[in-house]
């Protein structure tokens, strides 16, 4: 008998097969060769950084995801969004180390969110190490400004509007990046992460989330960027993107509603993009990923209401949607930016 390895917390209900974690590891890695070695030429030796700086961002995000997704495979596209969305691939327009910043953010929550919360002032505890994040940051940056380096430019916000920046990456001017956007697919189990992630009254994420948009709206406070700070709330969206994808693979007819609405929201999208294409072949492009995000979806709400089970197949067909989503769109992302 072959006997597994794992990396397993019981007390906090984290089983995951070596195996898929070097699974994750190979496909994040081979992303990055497909998505730079086109430009490896022209990097020199510092923004050569950035390629690491991505995929370590990856993984980070989805170990961290394990801590709310009880589907590893679902969370390996929390990691996937975060490491290589138009988000993180947009900081090649600054210094890579804004990109090792941001990079390293999920790493720093990972002593709060994996913190025993059944141990004696295990929720303060928590609390106070959510902190971390925070204070590192401000540190490297406070630190870097010193020495007059500024990985990012002070006044860089959230780019979150216009309405391009919302519906899709490819869209959008590379003046535009970093860009608060997950591709499109991804929209429809981001509606049922955040749906979940408010029925399980998960507080201290939401509380995350909303702070990390608000800090990166705001206006620079010290020598970090604002920008930075919404590198967490992106996090927390991909977080709950793993969740939603989680959630329409095993969602049932109770849940036909949710799973509509998440239905209803990308074919939404596709109707606006298809309106505003008017011949504009990359507003085509775009409307057509959400509509085969809209399709893949309804199919997810006809299994749930006639109570078929079909998970392992509904996560094969959202998960390859995605991954191609990402995949394609990604590299016209990086061609774009470099």
């Amino acid at each position: 008998m072959t006997r597994k390895f794992e990396i397993s917390m019981p007390s906090l209900n984290l089983h995951l097969p070596l195996e898929m974690l070097t699974g994750a590891i190979a496909i994040y890695v081979a992303l990055s060769i497909y998505l730079f070695k086109p430009h490896l030429i022209a990097f020199d030796p510092w923004r050569g950084l950035f390629v690491p700086a991505t995929n370590f961002a990856a993984l980070g995000a989805f170990l961290l995801a394990l801590r709310w997704v009880a589907n590893p495979g679902a969370a390996f596209f929390s990691g996937l969004l975060y490491g290589f969305g138009p988000f993180t691939l947009g900081f090649a327009m600054f210094h890579p180390a804004s990109a090792a910043a941001v990079a390293i953010i999920p790493w720093l929550f990972m002593p709060a969110a994996f913190w025993p919360k059944t141990s004696k002032y295990g929720t303060a505890i928590r609390a106070a190490l959510a902190l971390l994040p925070f204070v590192a940051v401000a540190l490297f940056f406070a630190i870097a400004a010193r020495y007059s380096f500024y990985p990012v430019p002070i006044g860089e916000k959230f780019h979150v509007t216009p309405l391009h920046t919302l519906v899709g990456p490819l869209i959008s001017n590379a003046q535009d990046f970093p860009i608060f956007n997950f591709y499109h697919v991804a929209a429809g189990p981001l509606v049922m992460g955040l749906l979940l992630f408010f029925r399980l009254h998960r507080v201290g994420t939401i509380i995350l989330l909303i702070a990390g948009v608000a800090l990166g709206l705001s206006s620079a406070v010290g020598p970090a960027s604002p920008i930075i700070w919404g590198s967490i709330a992106v996090l927390c969206v991909c977080i709950m993107i793993g969740l939603g994808l989680n959630g329409l693979t095993v969602a049932s007819s109770a849940d036909s509603i949710w799973v509509s609405l998440c239905g209803f929201v990308l074919a939404a999208l596709a109707l606006i993009c298809g309106i505003e294409a008017n011949g504009r072949t990359w507003w085509a492009w775009t409307a057509l990923w959400y509509l085969l995000g809209t399709a893949a979806v309804f199919g997810v709400l006809a299994a749930a209401i006639y109570d078929k089970a079909w998970h392992k197949w509904r996560f094969f067909a959202l998960a390859v949607l995605i991954l191609a989503d990402v995949f394609i769109n990604s590299r016209i992302t990086v061609d774009k930016l470099f």
